[in-house]
């Protein structure tokens, strides 16, 4: 009777199949890892980088937003390495400077900012930017915790109107006697950064405004004042005219002034040599010094009345020269004043 043969097994396969599944499950992991440090390495960079030149700052703080090169830096976006987008020109001198203030000069390889770094053993602490100047005759990379510069903002100012009197010009009308035009002022700020962030901003000076000013003078003349109003101040240039200045603000010019004219008073009531009716103002003259209807203001040297507006309107047998007869409402009134000195303004 025959025995049947049984199955022999290849007991080498099995660890063999083993050790390669675990072969390439260590390679998946190796990669994984690989990947997400790779990840992390795009999305961390390790420095902030503020970039000076004539065009101005840029900081870049991750990715920058596009590619573009300088007198000394190629600034790439396409690279994934985190510290390669800024890549030196070679055989270019620049000053290293770490956090200190310790400084080197060191010549470029083409290579990275932070190889130049670690060439010149300057590390780069945690919250501390690099910072790359290429603005000044030797370019600069230097390591900080904050970074200050000033800028200067061009301000347009206003001009301003000062409103002038001219005592000789009608009431109610002004002139421009000077333009006004508008003027710039440069303030400068003081910006201050931290971890490639703008922490303060301080206004440091401002320069004097330089605007010109418009000059509007307003006129202040005026034909007659009221009774109520008196005298406070008077004028006179060297011609022998003048002006004189009143309570209210308001100025009369006069073209001529008899400093002592004798006065008398009266207080007769009904028409003058003119045809005007007899009333305050309307006095009595010798016409051919005074003509009629020549205008006065009339006050006594010794103090004792401010007559005002006067207007030549009558005559009189004894009123010769620049002798005035002055009209008072009332006999009293008129007893009252007597003969009395007076200065008499000749007014336009």
């Amino acid at each position: 009777m025959e025995t049947a043969a049984r199955p022999t097994t290849d007991r080498s396969a099995s660890p063999r199949l083993l050790k390669g599944l675990l072969l390439a499950i260590t390679l998946v992991a190796l990669l994984a890892t690989t990947v997400i440090l790779c990840q992390q390495d795009i999305e961390n960079p390790s420095y902030v980088y503020m970039i000076l030149d004539e065009t101005g700052m840029q900081i870049i703080d991750g990715r920058p937003d596009g590619d573009r090169t300088t007198g000394l830096l190629d600034i790439r976006a396409d690279n994934s390495s985190r510290d390669a987008q800024l890549l030196l020109v070679k055989g270019q001198q620049v000053q290293v400077a770490d956090a200190q203030g310790a400084t080197y000069l060191v010549t470029t390889r083409r290579e990275t900012v932070d190889n130049l770094l670690r060439r010149s053993d300057v590390t780069v602490g945690d919250g501390e930017m690099v910072v790359v100047d290429t603005t000044g005759e030797t370019p600069t990379v230097s390591v900080m915790a904050e970074y200050s510069q000033t800028r200067d903002v061009t301000v347009t100012t206003p001009y301003k109107t000062e409103r002038v009197v001219n005592h000789m010009l009608a009431k109610g009308t002004e002139e421009v006697v000077q333009e006004g035009v508008p003027g710039t002022v440069i303030e400068t700020y003081k910006d201050t950064y931290r971890d490639g962030k703008l922490v303060s901003t301080e206004l440091v000076s401002t320069t004097e405004d330089n605007a010109v000013t418009e000059i509007v003078e307003y006129g202040t003349m005026v034909s007659s004042v009221e009774r109520s109003d008196y005298m406070v101040d008077v004028t006179t240039f060297d011609d022998g005219t003048g002006y004189l200045l009143f309570a209210s603000g308001d100025t009369m010019a006069f073209s001529s002034v008899y400093g002592s004219c004798e006065s008398t008073a009266y207080s007769i009531h009904g028409w003058t040599a003119s045809g005007r009716p007899t009333a305050y103002g309307n006095i009595a003259v010798d016409t051919s010094v005074f003509p009629f209807g020549t205008r006065f203001y009339i006050l006594t040297n010794d103090g004792y009345l401010e007559y005002g507006m006067a207007v030549a309107s009558d005559t009189g047998s004894a009123i010769k020269g620049t002798k005035l007869d002055l009209w008072f409402d009332s006999y009293d009134d008129a007893c009252s004043f007597g003969r009395r000195y007076c200065t008499v303004y000749v007014l336009n």
